[in-house]
């Protein structure tokens, strides 16, 4: 995986909200993941889930946030969801740090990266929808 090969991580979490490839995905990420996060199944119109990432990333900035901490995302050039933008996260960084006891950080190392790019950096063949 290549943020780990980039990062030591604390915290590695998988986020269960009942998606139709979770089975899939779990699969090729669970020898890294340290912590799962389940949540109801959420809204969807076709491939839209509404409000996941702001979700996503709430929820582990409540259940981890006992002191500062930075998120990594795998944002990718290809993301084309107004909730998985760059500017969606730095500004959804500033909205936390007002209301967050600790501060949060949200890192995407791989926005400038294709899926392709980073399948083709990893040397291995890797589950995208």
């Amino acid at each position: 995986m290549l943020l780990n090969q980039l990062y030591d991580y604390d915290i590695k979490v998988f986020i269960d909200y009942s998606q139709p490839h979770k089975t899939k995905e779990f699969q090729h990420c669970r020898e890294y993941v340290t912590e799962i996060i389940t949540l109801p199944k959420m809204v969807s119109v076709g491939k839209e889930v509404n409000c996941r990432n702001l979700t996503f990333i709430s929820c582990v900035a409540s259940t981890f946030g006992s002191q500062d901490i930075e998120i990594h995302l795998g944002t990718n050039a290809e993301d084309k969801y107004p909730d998985n933008s760059p500017q969606f996260y730095k500004e959804l960084e500033l909205m936390l740090n007002k209301v967050s006891i600790h501060k949060v950080r949200i890192v995407l190392p791989l926005k400038n990266m294709t899926k392709e790019q980073i399948t083709n950096k990893l040397k291995s063949n890797c589950y995208t929808d």
